[in-house]
């Protein structure tokens, strides 16, 4: 099935468990055109918490000449994901814990995906708390990324659900901050376009990005300042 962001169609995944399509990224489509965007200039796309496979089988089946990784703890979902992306020669799977995957991709990449452009999406936090050592990380040994941090506090906006991650809690990880940006969503939780989840009327769900990159952001997020 194909879905249309941005004027564009794209594949989304079949869900065999729960017989339905799904779309990646909470189907936010303020967030949808920051992402797409910045899909659009990367070379790899590195997940943590692949769960069923849903924002991994986007971003590699739509986007061929970015090399894409997953990691997700749980077997259960790990099995599920597999079952529901099927073989995509440009997406490497692993079961395993962040951060240690996120320790591990340059034996998968080499020294030199430390020096590319890469995009994360850090949702590994059900069943475990490897954030700040996540943001640690990346941000010590990268040095060109956009983070794009799920289910995060958006403070002047209590309606985006979050799973309690805030920026004062992250901030004494975050190195080289003389060299990033910090972005939040600066759109109504309310408007009808980041309420579109599977079209089941769930809520927005609150996102930081930090990013090395100028990144266009269309207007739609906010600098945050630390």
């Amino acid at each position: 099935m194909k879905i249309n962001y941005n004027n564009k169609n794209y594949e989304i995944i079949y869900d065999k468990f729960y017989n339905s399509y799904n779309t990646p990224f909470h189907n936010d489509l303020f967030m949808m055109k920051i992402m797409i965007n910045c899909l659009e200039n990367t070379e790899y796309f590195i997940e943590t918490g692949l769960f069923f496979g849903y924002t991994s089988y986007f971003v590699a089946k739509n986007f061929s000449n970015i090399k894409c990784y997953s990691c997700e703890i749980n077997q259960d979902y790990y099995n599920k994901a597999i079952n529901n992306i099927g073989i995509l020669d440009n997406l490497k799977t692993e079961l395993n814990q962040s951060p240690n995957a996120l320790y591990g991709l340059n034996k998968y990449y080499g020294d030199i995906i430390f020096d590319k452009n890469v995009v994360f999406w850090i949702d590994a936090h059900w069943n475990t708390d490897p954030l700040n050592n996540e943001i640690n990380y990346i941000t010590n040994n990268f040095n060109k990324f956009t983070i794009f941090i799920d289910d995060f506090v958006v403070p002047y906006d209590t309606k985006f659900s979050n799973d309690g991650y805030n920026i004062q809690n992250i901030i004494p990880y975050i190195n080289n901050k003389n060299k990033l940006k910090i972005y939040m969503p600066c759109y109504d939780s309310s408007h009808s376009d980041c309420n579109n989840i599977n079209n089941d009327k769930l809520g927005p769900v609150g996102y930081c990005i930090i990013t090395t990159e100028n990144i266009e952001t269309y207007g739609f997020l906010k600098e945050i300042n630390i």
